[in-house]
């Protein structure tokens, strides 16, 4: 089992969602529908893409990525209808 607090994001390619945390990939038998629902602390960026917000530390507006603390490369795609959404998230989120 995956301890939800190491998981980056869950990305769907196809039929097939997968799991990324800083180091692994799993794939998982569940619809992100289902994830969104159930987990708090995730945020849909786009429809192939649910994104832990507690791992974000940096969303670049121009290329409509977020990226994740302590792990060079991975990063997940936002929508342009997120982005706003996005925005005001990290904000928020930055001052509490």
């Amino acid at each position: 089992m995956i301890s939800v607090e190491r998981i980056l994001k869950f990305e769907r390619h196809g039929s097939t969602i997968y799991v990324q945390t800083e180091d692994e990939r799993y794939r998982l038998m569940r619809s992100l529908e289902d994830l969104d629902n159930w987990l708090k602390d995730f945020t849909s960026l786009d429809r192939a893409n649910l994104v832990n917000m507690k791992k974000v530390v940096r969303l670049s507006k121009s290329n409509k990525l977020v990226f994740f603390s302590d792990v060079d490369g991975h990063s997940a795609k936002v929508s342009r209808r997120n982005l706003s959404k996005i925005v005001k998230l990290k904000t928020d989120n930055r001052s509490h």
